[in-house]
């Protein structure tokens, strides 16, 4: 297939799906298999448009059929897509979302990281995203806040990729992340402003949370290229981080060994 077809299929895949989830229905491909996530990836050529995601808004808020992932990476949005967006993950009584993807939509700002956090904030006892990435996106300390408040909140956000990171939102980052227990997986990069590189500071202070608080098994951060060498500061972050996860993951796998062999005495007991 072309990229050109490749283009034209994704706002066809769109108008398709839509036509089905705004009769509250499964979207159907036309063999009559179910459409399990919605993935519309933009390229340089055709992207979805803020008035396409609003659309979809519109349609979901009305669907409690579909229920599944979205991607939305790489189409350009605004805040104002967002922002429409951010409604449905406040529904009460049915969550279309699991899995939400908005990378390198470059033009999110700080807002987007303050929709999504106050809707999760709003709804966390009924949310069901386990995944939520702004990879590419900086989202400025006030959208970073909010989203890591959200996920302190919300059980089932196990999955977080914050973006990119200046100096004080890794500080910031470290503080706010102690009191978290549901997340598993965590992701950042570091900005390209070389003013706001991150800092002995910084880093030592997310090492410190790593070994004294979370649940987290596994944590990428990633340097700029010219900040990065195999025998400096940034090889040895990076090694602290594996070490601590590491240890982490051995004490909840023996945790969960434990619990397990207690389980079964339970029920060697009972048949006693």
């Amino acid at each position: 297939m072309s990229s050109s077809d490749e283009d034209r299929e994704l706002l066809h895949n769109f108008e398709r799906d839509l036509t089905f989830l705004s009769q509250n229905l499964v979207p159907l491909k036309p063999s009559g298999k179910k459409i399990e996530k919605l993935s519309y990836e933009g390229s340089e050529s055709q992207h979805l448009a803020d008035e396409h995601v609003e659309r979809l808004a519109e349609a979901l808020l009305k669907n409690d059929k579909f229920s599944g992932p979205l991607k939305l990476g790489k189409n350009g949005l605004s805040d104002f897509a967002i922002l429409a967006l951010s409604a449905v993950l406040k529904k009460p009584d049915f969550q279309n979302i699991t899995k939400l993807s908005l990378e390198n939509n470059t033009q999110l700002t700080c807002k987007t990281g303050e929709y999504i956090g106050q809707a999760l904030i709003e709804n966390c006892e009924h949310a069901v995203l386990k995944e939520l990435k702004f990879d590419g996106i900086d989202l400025g300390c006030r959208g970073l806040v909010r989203i890591i408040d959200a996920a302190n909140k919300t059980p089932s956000l196990k999955h977080l990729n914050v973006g990119v990171l200046t100096d004080s939102a890794l500080a910031l980052l470290a503080e706010r992340l102690a009191s978290n227990k549901y997340l598993t997986e965590l992701k950042f990069s570091e900005t390209q402003d070389h003013q706001q590189y991150w800092s002995e500071q910084s880093r030592q202070a997310f090492c410190d949370l790593l070994k004294n608080n979370t649940n987290l098994k596994k944590v990428k951060a990633k340097f700029q290229k010219c900040n990065w060498t195999d025998d400096g500061y940034t090889k040895q972050f990076v090694d602290e981080i594996e070490f601590y996860t590491d240890q982490k993951e051995k004490s909840n796998e023996k945790q969960e060994d434990f619990c397990e062999r207690m389980r079964s005495c339970e029920q060697e007991h009972a048949f006693q």
